[in-house]
Parts: structure tokens; sequence; C-alpha cells
């Protein structure tokens, strides 16, 4: 399943998986995940990169868009389609130019 999912914007929140803030769920936010991991990338809402909502942006994150987009895995937890607040408390952070929550 090859989708280009087009997000709203975000007057407040965020969307998990929507990494790059380019306003679509694809391909360059698993990417944008694995280079603020490997190259020294940025993210300007770590919680958007936190794919599975576990506190943390890792390798896993990557992976598990990657199976949602391209395999039929699970989505990305909440907040996933529409932006929203994080729903569990971690110590991710969101620039201010990109709200998080």
């Amino acid at each position: 399943r090859l989708s280009n999912l087009r997000v709203a914007p975000a007057a407040a929140g965020f969307v998990r998986g929507e990494a790059n803030r380019d306003g679509s769920v694809d391909l360059s936010d698993a990417v944008a995940i694995l280079g603020y991991l490997f190259l020294g990338g940025s993210l300007e809402c770590q919680d958007a990169g936190d794919v599975d909502d576990d506190g943390a942006v890792v390798i896993t994150d990557a992976i598990a868009l990657l199976n949602f987009l391209f395999l039929g895995g699970p989505a990305p937890a909440a907040p996933y389609p529409d932006p929203g607040a994080d729903p569990t408390e971690d110590e991710l952070e969101c620039r201010a130019a990109a709200p998080c929550d």
C-alpha cells in the first residue's frame, strides 16, 4: 500500500509518524527518523518521530513506519491520523516553531 497520506496542518498538536513535518506521512518521514538517529539530523518534533509512543526515538520507529506504509502493519500510535496532543508523558519535545502539545 504505497500511499502518500496527507494530514491537516496542526494548530496545536502533531501527527505521530509525520516526522519531517511536511504535511504527509510517507517514506520521507522514515528517512528523517533514520537521519536523526544516524546522521546527526534534527527532528522539529521528536514526539512525531516516536511512531510507537514508547518515549524514545529509536530505529524501531522507522521500521514500524515502513511496516505501516508498505506492508499493511499497524498505524502509528495516537495522535494519528489527526493532529493532537501526546497521550503519554515522556521526555520528548517539540520546537516552538512546530508545537506538539
